[in-house]
């Protein structure tokens, strides 16, 4: 069933970007992917998706949009949108919009507990990745491809370490 979406999930993350694109981090660290899985896999595992969403709040809230620390934080919340869509409770009609009325609509927020666990508000948060100083230097598709690396392991590694 995800697998239908996979696709529709990569073009989440195409947002709109003015910078020069130089080039992007190549490889994502094996530190990252395995400290988000330890960090979201307890509260994942605890309390289903509103203990991810949480945890991932957290994350951005204690991580500064420079530093690499906020890889991690992106990884939950993409982990986050393939669960609402593998649990039928993604609207997917948010990814026929165009990324900037995505981000200009104000009916979808992207702060407050109740965004970590909205589909809109996840896809909103992911377009405005270009916007951080972490990643405003790089182009869609580089930005794309170096996330790409960490979701599915990420999302591998969240949803069965819980069945341990």
């Amino acid at each position: 069933m995800i697998k239908k979406y996979l696709p529709f999930i990569s073009l989440l993350l195409f947002f709109p970007l003015t910078a020069n694109a130089v080039p992007a981090p190549v490889a994502m660290l094996p530190l990252t992917i395995e400290t988000a899985i330890r960090q979201f896999t307890p509260p994942y595992c605890q309390n289903g998706l509103q203990g991810l969403g949480s945890a991932v709040e957290k994350c951005y809230e204690n991580t500064k949009d420079t530093s690499v620390t906020i890889d991690m934080c992106v990884l939950g919340d993409i982990t986050i949108a393939k669960l609402l869509i593998q649990d039928k409770k993604a609207d997917l009609s948010v990814l026929d919009r165009k990324p900037s009325e995505v981000i200009a609509d104000k009916n979808i927020p992207v702060s407050g507990t109740e965004s970590y666990l909205n589909f809109a508000s996840v896809v909103k948060r992911l377009q405005l990745l270009g916007d951080m100083p972490r990643f405003y230097i790089y182009n869609s598709p580089q930005i794309l491809a170096y996330l790409q690396q960490g979701a599915d392991p990420v999302y591998k590694g969240i949803t069965e370490g819980c069945k341990k």
